[in-house]
């Protein structure tokens, strides 16, 4: 389940609305959108949203089995998050992210944890895509830099991701539908640097070490509001094309 756990994001933040030009930046949204309360996975991890009057993201709330385990409060400055602190219930956790922009789009994120600086990234973009990441991980005196590089592949919705410091490549393919949480007010710009600049929703992940298909992550989808709105998603994770686990998730809005 760790295993699974950590590959949660790539499913997480993608999911629906129809979005013409999957590569677009802007955050306009539509008053009449029905903005993600929550969603859940499992029936076991929870997580809720909350709003600020003018439907941009006040917090975040994380549950395990019912109980609390982090919130996460946003700080916004013209129109745009430029910070977000992310606390554990038990006090044990502290985790401050500060954002830089450039126009609508995010250029630099700094993660301090419990007060110490832990990583620092930069994004950089070509014909308004994200096309590299570069993160410089510190910690025990030691730094490293990690690269990930982003290409489009022509004509089709699907990106090749690849790092300088692993084997693997990733092909990813995704539909035209935003995701929920890219509907919300401001918060699009960290849903695309989280996802290697897609904002929609993610069918598959192919995983390849060399010519050799390693792993995949396969996701169904389930809509509602005559196809506007995700309810349910079935994800299977797969490595050397045995299933070694599934997940559900389900959505609701306000």
């Amino acid at each position: 389940m760790k295993y699974l756990w950590s590959l949660l994001i790539v499913v997480v933040l993608s999911s629906c609305s129809t979005n013409d030009d999957v590569e677009t930046t802007s955050d306009t949204i539509n008053s009449t959108v029905d903005l993600i309360k929550s969603y859940s996975v499992n029936d076991k991890w929870k997580t809720f949203y909350h709003y600020n009057d003018d439907n941009t993201l006040e917090k975040i709330i994380f549950k395990e089995d019912g109980v609390e385990q982090f919130v996460e409060t946003f700080t916004y400055e013209n129109d745009k998050i430029i910070e977000s602190v992310k606390e554990s219930s038990d006090g044990t956790t502290y985790e401050l992210k500060k954002y830089e922009y450039n126009e609508d789009v995010i250029i630099k994120k700094i993660v301090h944890i419990n007060g110490e600086l832990s990583e620092t990234s930069t994004y950089e973009y070509e014909n308004e895509r994200l096309k590299k990441i570069i993160t410089i991980i510190s910690g025990n005196s030691l730094e490293t830099t990690k690269t990930i590089t982003i290409e489009k592949v022509p004509n089709e919705n699907k990106i090749n991701v690849e790092s300088d410091n692993l084997a693997a490549i990733h092909v990813i393919s995704y539909d035209e539908k935003l995701s929920p949480q890219s509907e919300i007010l401001g918060y699009k710009p960290i849903v695309m640097i989280t996802n290697n600049g897609i904002s929609n929703n993610i069918l598959l992940n192919n995983i390849y070490v060399g010519e050799e298909l390693t792993s995949k992550i396969e996701s169904e989808f389930e809509f509602i509001n005559d196809g506007e709105k995700l309810s349910n998603a079935n994800t299977k994770y797969y490595r050397f094309m045995d299933l070694i686990g599934t997940q559900h998730f389900s959505f609701e809005y306000y």
